[in-house]
């Protein structure tokens, strides 16, 4: 796990194989995302998440891994690029789903997201003022 702690991570001490580094240089996240099993976004259900649309979700999906997601609207477009849970009990199962996964997703993923950079953006809003 990568990024600040905000809960109560004791219960996780058995477990040899989940690590949490703690927050790290933005510039770095993507080292790290090359060698995650599963990205996950365990958002909690509440009233923010219903409106949100995360770039982190966008930076997922540029690396390619599967992710695993607890649902929001603006996860739709996205419904076949992502493992999305309702519940927490469905997040773990879902995860198991996203271990299991043929790589055949990966190269999709990248794809459905090569037009959203900052620079594509900054574009596409030169040309609607261009256009005005």
């Amino acid at each position: 796990m990568v990024g600040p702690i905000s809960a109560d991570i004791r219960r996780f001490a058995p477990y040899k194989n989940i690590y949490f580094l703690g927050p790290k240089p933005y510039e770095q996240i993507p080292h790290y995302g090359k060698v995650f099993d599963v990205s996950m976004m365990p958002w909690n259900l509440n009233r923010w998440i219903q409106y949100c649309n995360p770039v982190k979700a966008k930076e997922y999906l540029a690396i390619g891994n599967p992710i695993v997601t607890m649902y929001y609207p603006e996860v739709e477009p996205y419904n076949d690029l992502m493992y999305i849970a309702h519940t927490y009990q469905d997040f773990m199962t879902q995860i198991r789903l996203a271990l299991a996964e043929d790589s055949q997703l990966r190269e999709k993923r990248r794809r459905a997201v090569v037009e959203e950079t900052w620079d594509s953006k900054a574009q596409q809003i030169i040309q609607f003022i261009h256009n005005r």
